[in-house]
């Protein structure tokens, strides 16, 4: 026994011995792999931000600033403690682990939330650091001589501390531009700078004949195009988007739970072989370019604008134009728009209000409760009809569905108005009463037959989703058609209703389609001629 303790001994003081002499060499070394990690794979977060490789960034980002602030204190302290043929190598570890503070250019901030400490790293880091690596270069390249072979080290450190000091200044300063308040400032500068411009300009066409320049929006419009040339090499955005399946999620096989939420815990993609109720997808081009043409005719500027019918239908929704003549609803008030859209146009190509009695009352008033009562109604209707297997709607229908059931269940503050997790509970419950073992389709041919009436006082979405498939199959039109836009207004409107705030702190994830879709609209706006 006290043979096997004196050996715990000689381990404990072997190590300690070790670590007192190599610990700043260990250090340094350390912080030099984790910044070349950050540069190697800093980008990945913007493309497909979710897995182990993103876990791995996340956890580099954390220890890069720990390490080189540990690095800097041991360095201050005890700098005098080397041996004097490595006093002057280590007055140069100091501005490199100063450098490395700095980070590198891809990775300022791993988080929105980080733009907001800007000014604490600023008061409490950066001057702190810059006088610790000042003060371990100084007295160890002061204390006496060195190796000759070192000799010029001295120089080289005050030059490599100018740059840590640069370069951590630069990732400050890097900072505070990030931050939102900062942002919306600068626009509101460039506005009245250019307002400023476009009066000097018609001041001086009305002094004097000269050359007419560019129309404003003409250069715009060419800028827009050259991003539009330029955007398959740069592309930020993954393609991929997240599902979430109610009716899947309630004939799950329980047994998987407690993987899945350890899965989610530690950011690692998890897949089920069959019948994925909450995982990720690629989002075909061809269902891209349907979600966007049908965007973009939300968007474009319609001569019913001009008309006196349309002036009446714009005075009865409040729905006030800017300048351009684009709709103000579709680019940030859309009050009226989330399937109103689609219902006045089908009312006005029918002639009558038929669609509007059938479908005007389960488009809610709270966002959050439609998109549930819409995607049960249409999972079912899609399982269980025939003519669901056959258009070009389906896949990007299921598509939009999921993943709006999505943003609900696992980012609500993405969707506007209240966070009604009690509803979609209750609807859970509700569901998984009526379902008969872990088949989805004998679930949905059992739900689509229930003749269940809606109960004011129950807080379950369930009877109100049955009665919109009800109403779906009793509907003449094209239904599949019909589903698709109100799907995409739905889509829009919760795009632009989210706050400028949750769209930026998702961009470190990944981005989300609501975040394309919101600065698609914005840009189609601002380059209307």
């Amino acid at each position: 026994m006290a043979g096997a303790a004196s050996l715990m001994v000689q381990i404990f003081t072997s190590a300690a011995y070790f670590w007192r002499k190599w610990t700043i060499e260990i250090v340094v070394l350390f912080s030099f792999v984790l910044q070349l990690v950050l540069l190697l794979f800093a980008g990945i977060r913007r493309r497909r931000a979710r897995g182990v490789r993103v876990f791995f960034v996340w956890l580099s980002y954390q220890l890069a600033n720990s390490t080189a602030i540990y690095g800097l204190g041991h360095l201050s302290i005890n700098g005098t403690l080397v041996s004097r043929e490595h006093e002057q190598l280590v007055a140069f570890w100091a501005p490199l682990l100063l450098v490395h503070l700095g980070g590198p250019d891809n990775i300022s901030a791993y988080a929105i939330q980080d733009n907001q400490l800007w000014l604490r790293l600023l008061v409490t880091t950066f001057f702190a650091k810059i006088l610790a690596a000042g003060y371990a270069i100084f007295v160890t390249s002061s204390s006496g001589s060195g190796s000759s072979s070192l000799a010029m080290l001295p120089a080289a450190s005050w030059l490599m501390f100018v740059v840590g000091v640069v370069k951590y200044g630069e990732r400050i300063w890097a900072l505070y531009n990030g931050h939102l308040s900062t942002i919306r400032s600068t626009i509101e500068k460039q506005k009245q700078e250019e307002a400023k411009r476009e009066k000097k300009r018609g001041d001086s066409e009305q002094g004097g004949a000269r050359d007419p320049p560019t129309p404003p929006a003409v250069r715009r419009v060419l800028a827009w195009i050259r991003w539009l040339v330029n955007a398959e090499d740069s592309r930020r955005w993954s393609g991929t988007i997240w599902q979430h399946n109610m009716l899947q999620f309630c004939t799950r096989d329980d047994s998987k739970d407690f993987w899945y939420d350890l899965a989610k815990k530690i950011h690692v993609e998890w897949r089920k072989k069959d019948n994925t109720y909450s995982g990720t997808t690629v989002i075909p081009d061809r269902v891209m370019k349907q979600v966007f043409s049908y965007l973009i005719d939300i968007l474009r500027i319609d001569d019913k604008y001009k008309d006196d019918e349309a002036q009446k239908d714009k005075d009865e929704d409040a729905t006030p134009t800017g300048q351009s003549g684009i709709p103000l609803d579709s680019t940030g008030l859309l009050k009226a728009e989330r399937g109103r859209r689609i219902l006045k146009k089908l009312a006005k190509k029918d002639g009558d209000n038929t669609v509007y009695d059938l479908f005007g009352r389960l488009l809610r008033d709270e966002i959050q409760q439609q998109i549930i009562i819409w995607h049960i109604a249409t999972d079912i209707y899609l399982r269980t009809s025939d003519k669901a297997e056959t258009t070009e709607y389906v896949e990007a229908i299921n598509l939009i569905s999921n993943y709006m059931m999505f943003l609900v269940v696992e980012r609500p503050y993405m969707v506007p108005g209240l966070a009604l997790r009690t509803i979609y509970s209750k609807t859970i419950e509700d569901i998984i009463q009526s379902r008969i073992g872990f088949s989805v389709q004998s679930l949905a041919e059992k739900l689509s037959v229930n003749n269940r009436k809606h109960n004011k006082v129950s807080l379950s979405a369930l009877p109100l989703a049955l009665l919109l498939v009800k109403r779906l199959n009793k509907y003449d039109g094209a239904r599949l058609e019909f589903l698709f836009k109100v799907w995409v207004e739905m889509l829009h409107y919760v795009s632009h209703q989210c706050s400028r705030e949750s769209h930026a702190k998702q961009l470190s994830s990944g981005g989300e389609l609501t975040t394309v879709v919101w600065i698609m609209a914005e840009h189609a706006r601002n380059f209307y001629i």
